[in-house]
């Protein structure tokens, strides 16, 4: 199940890698997918609900990490 969760939630995620699981957040004007379900937190930015929950299902669909970087600062 994928879960929404608010920013400040998703900041305890990534940086303690728990709870286990999918996770989406919105935060400014970009919806943010938090693939949490191995412990390893991996982030990616979307522009729409849609494509984040659909990378959340499939994360073999990634952008490049230095996109990433660029949009979102991490």
């Amino acid at each position: 199940m994928i879960k929404k969760i608010n920013p400040f939630f998703a900041e305890i995620v990534i940086k303690t890698r728990q709870p286990l699981g999918l996770f989406y957040v919105r935060q400014n004007g970009a919806y943010i997918g938090i693939d949490n379900s191995t412990g390893h937190a991996w982030v990616e930015g979307f522009s729409d609900l849609s494509s984040c929950k659909q990378w959340l299902r499939n994360p073999s669909m990634s952008i490049q990490i230095s996109e990433q970087e660029e949009l979102y600062g991490y």
